[in-house]
């Protein structure tokens, strides 16, 4: 019992659209549909060397390194987000839900890990910055209609042959250090086909990760075709930055 600090990988896989689903089917059948993709999210994680921390409402919560000792675990992390995203045609054939996705967002760095609780009942589970980071930057994701998104220490960790963009970087709500919030340059994690809502200038996209190339497009937020609509932002003026940044909530 107790507790250690370690360097992990946090994982949050949200089902999107949770609440129209839900207030659209039977409840037996919100139920199948979640189980089914809790099962196939499930089965990916325990592949992929992983730990299924807890199910949050429609979300789980997942750790690579914790409580075992794992190889590259910000690369088992992603193979592992890649590998659900690939799974959503099938997800959508078994469950009738032609609209289902999910959106996964991941950060990297120490984590207290063990068993916690009180007298009558502990359990094993894993809390920190790194955890509270990881859980706001599906808003990120959200805002910039991609279904993976992951911080600058996953981004490092990640070999060449996984191209990165730039999404995002400031300084999210209750924290005081700046955040790095990048995705893959993959067509198959774009909400809706056109690319990230989201981006930086070219020039931050250079000097902010190793490796990271420049987005397709310029300017600091939006497609060429202009800002997202319906995206809410505010100065970020602690960050030094100067850019717009989505307001996060929770």
């Amino acid at each position: 019992l107790g507790g250690e600090t370690r360097k992990v990988v946090i994982a949050f896989i949200d089902i999107v659209g949770f609440t129209r689903m839900s207030e659209r089917l039977p409840d037996r059948e919100v139920v199948k549909v979640v189980n089914a993709v809790f099962d196939t999210i499930g089965t990916e994680i325990t592949r992929s060397e992983g730990y299924i921390d807890k199910y949050i409402g429609d979300a789980v919560m997942a750790v690579w390194n914790a409580p075992n000792d794992v190889a590259d675990p910000e690369v088992r992390a992603v193979a592992c987000a890649l590998a659900v995203i690939d799974l959503l045609p099938e997800l959508r054939r078994r469950t009738g839900q032609a609209e289902l996705d999910l959106r996964i967002a991941l950060n990297a760095g120490p984590a207290l890990v063990g068993d916690i609780g009180g007298e009558t009942r502990r359990s094993f589970t894993v809390m920190g910055t790194t955890v509270n980071t990881a859980s706001r930057i599906e808003s990120i994701a959200k805002d910039a209609a991609v279904r993976l998104a992951f911080t600058g220490p996953v981004g490092e960790a990640l070999p060449a042959s996984l191209p990165q963009r730039l999404l995002w970087r400031g300084q999210l709500r209750g924290l005081t250090t700046e955040t790095v919030v990048l995705t893959l340059d993959d067509a198959r994690l774009w909400m809706d086909g056109q690319g990230p809502a989201l981006s930086l200038v070219p020039e931050d996209a250079q000097s902010a990760i190793p490796g990271c190339g420049e987005p397709r497009q310029s300017g600091t937020l939006g497609r060429q075709s202009g800002p997202r609509q319906g995206l809410v932002g505010q100065q970020h003026a602690s960050s030094g930055l100067g850019r717009m940044a989505p307001d996060l909530h929770g």
